[in-house]
């Protein structure tokens, strides 16, 4: 039994001394001992074995084994994080102050089909909502990719484009396919014929994503080429055919692979990548115990003169498509606490600096003009987020209940009044969000039920 127990011990502990060759040994190690308990396990039983042998000549060994098991235990401690953690997004910052608000339902629609994403109009009025489109026939050949949008008589209209924002009610900026691969931002009235207002040429764009300032016509359009690692900007406004283009480039290496590429106003671009390097201490650490590895995401600024890195963290980070003008990203980060850390990651200074931190596990889903976020988390209302405040609403949209979305008061009962229903019904309490659009104080959320969506448009008590 001392054999084996020795033997796992041996194993655990080479795996763990593999986080040493880590470009973040101390976090890795820590993560390495709060989360994989089998060297703690192993060496305490490793102890206990041999006091039982009650032979004096075995009591150093098996008090170091205990002492060892004791010391992972130390490290495996958040406090151990906190005062010797060298990764710069983990350190716990203080929670955001929350405030939990009902929101005011005044709209509702109902879709076939699963809807991708929204958008809503400045006065909350209508929505759109991004959806597959079928011609006629069920032949995924015919699928057309798109948005249905509302118009003046409450019905909708299919309109096929990369992306879509709304200027006015009755007025939308799509980015559609033009001539010889090239792209083309239009501005439409909502009318039966939907009649082109003006049209702007520009280049060929993986991946586009449209931008636009109702206030004063002015647009921007980013791209993410995931393939070639490439990442532009193109800004103008409609009042003109001419535009402004800046590009940025992240080179993949061993030891680096890009995942995510954003572009702001500002003069540089966030990388998010994730980072590879395995040293022979590491390799030879997981060849042993290939499960204890951790992953690492790298953070660079990208500009004119290549990229220079930010910061190397264990946590998962995401970093939603900020709006026109702004020059800071707003990222959140995930760590294994079941915490969300919220950042302000500014490029052109090389800065990251702690909003605050939200006791659960939050994704980004809409940006609001004003840089609030909406988020959404797995069985919990949805949140939105005042990073410039550092404050958080609640979004109670069961109106203070946590019933499921269309039940009763005779549902819920007969659902829990077996013992087995009770205990088996993993259903989440809150309705799953398809897609959130967010605009001033409105908001927009679908969910689905049986192949049908629902869109349910909110007024948002900010004033409280």
């Amino acid at each position: 039994t001392v054999v084996i127990l020795a033997t796992l011990a041996a194993f655990y502990l080479l795996g763990g001394l593999g986080r040493l060759g880590s470009p973040l040994p101390f976090m890795g190690l820590h993560l390495w001992a709060r989360h994989d308990y089998g060297a703690i396990l192993a060496l305490l039983g490793v102890g206990a074995a041999l006091f039982a042998f009650g032979d004096r000549k075995v009591r150093l060994p098996a008090s170091a084994a205990v002492a060892l098991a004791l010391l992972l235990f130390v490290v495996g401690t958040l406090g151990f994080r906190d005062r010797f953690g060298d990764d710069p997004m983990a350190n716990q910052a203080s929670e955001l102050e929350t405030q939990t608000v009902v929101p005011q339902v005044i709209g509702e629609r109902i879709m076939d089909g699963a809807i991708y994403d929204l958008r809503i109009s400045p006065a909350g009025s209508r929505v759109a909502a991004r959806m597959y489109a079928s011609d006629a026939t069920d032949d995924p050949v015919d699928t057309r990719f798109g948005f249905e949008v509302e118009t003046a008589d409450g019905n909708f209209i299919f309109l096929e484009a990369f992306d879509l924002a709304f200027l006015e009610d009755e007025r939308v900026a799509m980015i559609r396919s033009g001539e010889e691969d090239g792209l083309v931002i239009q501005t439409l009235l909502l009318t039966p014929d939907t009649s082109v207002e003006r049209s702007i040429a520009l280049p060929p764009l993986a991946d586009p994503r449209l931008r636009v300032e109702p206030r004063d016509g002015r647009w921007e359009v980013a791209s993410f080429d995931y393939e070639q690692g490439t990442g532009a900007l193109l800004a103008g406004d409609f009042s003109s055919p001419q535009f402004a283009s800046r590009a940025w480039s992240f080179e993949n290496s061993e030891s680096a692979q890009l995942e995510d590429l954003k572009v702001n106003a500002g003069r540089g671009a966030l990388a998010v990548s994730r980072f590879y390097q395995i040293d022979q201490l590491r390799f030879l650490s997981l060849y042993a115990n290939p499960f204890s590895d951790e992953s690492i995401v790298e953070l660079s600024a990208l500009d004119e003169s290549g990229s220079t890195r930010l910061a190397l963290t264990t946590l998962q980070v995401w970093c939603p498509e900020p709006p026109l003008g702004q020059t800071v990203f707003v990222c959140g980060a995930h760590d294994r606490e079941s915490t969300t850390q919220i950042f302000a990651i500014d490029t052109q200074t090389r800065s990251l600096a702690p909003l605050g931190a939200l006791p659960d596990l939050y994704w980004p889903t809409a940006v609001g003009s004003d840089d609030r976020i909406l988020l959404h988390g797995f069985d919990t209302p949805p949140l939105l987020v005042l990073p410039e405040a550092r404050r958080a609403m609640l979004l109670d949209i069961n109106g203070g209940h946590a019933s499921r979305a269309g039940d009763d008061d005779d549902a819920v009962e007969g659902r829990n009044s077996s013992l087995f229903n009770w205990i088996f019904d993993t259903s989440p309490a809150f309705p799953t969000i398809q897609a959130m659009a967010l605009q001033a104080e409105v908001i927009a959320l679908a969910t689905l039920d049986d192949g049908v969506s629902t869109i349910r448009v909110y007024r948002l008590p900010l004033a409280e």
